[in-house]
């Protein structure tokens, strides 16, 4: 049944949906073919629900093959891992007649077989390539961009997609190894020269209480020059990994398009979120709905 089912789908073609296979196999039992569709390694290639085509029907030379591998072998040198996203960009301006005589399979068919094809070169993780020797995780991606000397928002949504993950969550690791200088940038944190002790001098005569909310700080061109205009994002990043005297306390994760939460002095009992906004609400003299 099986034999059946994969010489069907090749004969066709083309994308064939489970429910035509069943049809066209009308003879065969039809839990058993339904089986078969979907059995892995069985040589048709899954392109959405339900959809499948058989892989000798996709056109690609050894040649352009080669070029695929040698584009994903670059990326890993440079970076530690590409993505299928990534890879399809490159692949359309190098290789267009892999899309081109493809294009009925779909990108996510595209995607599949270069998988398929290339699965014991390298290493295949949901939406990311890497080594096969040194395999990377959602954390490890995160940590490899963040060690670029330059980065954006983009880059930080589109590793998020591709890992399935939500990116705000990574920011911390991110700020540990750039420096976030506005909205959309990051750089290494190299390239950032801090004045830290007359940057925490500063900000102590601003911060009159143990506390305050990163958005209550207005007066940032006071700060001394560190090499970019300070802004919001870049104080949220010197506090959380530069200063000496204050922490960075904010609910849970950073914000993606805000910079959220406090600045805390090291010297007060505040060491949680919870209690910073406890002592909010008893110096403004907050009443508390039980909602």
């Amino acid at each position: 049944i099986l034999a059946n089912v994969v010489e069907y789908v090749k004969e066709k073609g083309i994308i064939v949906s489970e429910d035509e296979v069943v049809e066209g196999l009308s003879h065969l039992p039809e839990q058993s073919v339904r089986r078969a569709f979907n059995e892995r390694r069985n040589g048709l290639i899954s392109c959405g629900k339900q959809q499948r085509f058989h892989i000798d029907n996709f056109v690609i030379s050894s040649d352009e093959l080669s070029i695929v591998e040698d584009i994903i072998q670059k990326a890993i040198n440079l970076y530690k891992y590409i993505s299928l996203g990534e890879l399809l960009e490159d692949i359309r301006l190098k290789v267009p007649t892999i899309i081109d005589n493809n294009a009925i399979f779909t990108e996510i068919g595209i995607r599949k077989v270069i998988a398929t094809k290339l699965e014991d070169k390298f290493s295949f993780i949901k939406n990311l390539i890497s080594s096969k020797e040194n395999p990377l995780s959602t954390e490890d991606a995160f940590r490899a961009l963040a060690k670029r000397e330059y980065f954006t928002t983009d880059d930080v949504n589109k590793l998020g997609k591709d890992c399935d993950s939500k990116p705000n969550v990574y920011i911390d690791l991110l700020l540990q190894y750039s420096v976030r200088i506005n909205e959309n940038e990051y750089v290494s944190s190299s390239k950032v020269s801090f004045d830290i002790p007359n940057t925490d001098k500063v900000l102590s005569r601003i911060i009159t209480k143990d506390y305050i909310a990163i958005k209550d700080i207005e007066t940032l061109s006071v700060l001394p020059d560190c090499g970019y205009p300070w802004n919001s994002f870049l104080l949220e990043s010197y506090i959380f990994n530069h200063s000496e005297m204050f922490r960075l306390l904010h609910a849970k994760y950073f914000g993606l398009i805000a910079s959220l939460g406090g600045i805390v002095k090291k010297s007060s009992p505040i060491i949680d979120f919870d209690t910073m906004v406890a002592h909010a609400v008893i110096d403004d003299n907050i009443t508390l709905q039980t909602d």
